[in-house]
């Protein structure tokens, strides 16, 4: 498949992509994915909302919920340490040798994501961390992503969104980029492949294959 010949800039999500989280954290992704609805009067299949369809989105329930869910994590973290993905380490690890920029952009707090960033020693492989708290703006929303692109000058066609939930997919569509669905996280695979996403890997060992 050769991703590394497709993308210049690879963005994951952080838990569950990356991490493997708690099991506090892991409820609440899962009532936000079970209750979180798209709105059936935006249609994001074949084209980009417009800014009048994102804003009748509920993001507010969204930022209720990315609150409470780095609220609990962070309770976790006091007694336990997160423990990351298996092959984490060499996807990115591969991905900067190859002079790829590697960024993170996730519904959780950017000071716990910055912190676990430095627990495992990470720095030298991802170039630039964002929690959607930082821009107020929350998965669907797709402000993380574009900020991103901004910031490192890369165009939609060489970007590439890695997550492990459905509302990454949609996310993903929503900032007009490829997504790339790890399907040992939260959301099962028949959920993921109904948002369609450009690439489907078992875990993140057949991503790197992929590479």
């Amino acid at each position: 498949m050769h991703l590394l010949s497709r993308y210049n800039l690879f963005i994951f999500d952080w838990d569950n992509t990356l991490v493997s989280a708690s099991f506090l954290l892991n409820l609440t992704r899962y009532l936000k994915s079970r209750y979180w609805r798209k709105p059936s009067s935006i249609k994001i299949k074949n084209k980009l909302p417009t800014s009048r369809e994102l804003s009748s989105m509920r993001l507010s329930d969204l930022e209720i919920e990315s609150r409470i869910f780095s609220a609990a994590y962070s309770a976790y973290l006091a007694v336990q340490k997160p423990k990351l993905k298996p092959q984490a380490v060499k996807v990115l690890s591969q991905l900067k040798s190859s002079g790829k920029k590697v960024a993170i952009f996730s519904d959780g707090r950017s000071y716990r994501i910055l912190k676990e960033i430095h627990i495992f020693d990470l720095g030298r492989y991802i170039d630039f961390a964002l929690g959607a708290n930082t821009i107020a703006k929350y998965k669907p929303d797709p402000t993380g992503l574009l900020y991103i692109m901004h910031r490192f000058k890369e165009g939609k066609k060489k970007s590439l969104y890695i997550g492990d939930m459905a509302i990454d997919i949609v996310t993903a569509r929503m900032a007009g980029i490829d997504s790339c669905a790890i399907s040992d996280g939260l959301s099962s695979v028949l959920a993921l492949k109904r948002e369609q996403p450009t690439y489907l890997f078992a875990d993140l060992e057949a991503f790197l294959r992929a590479l």
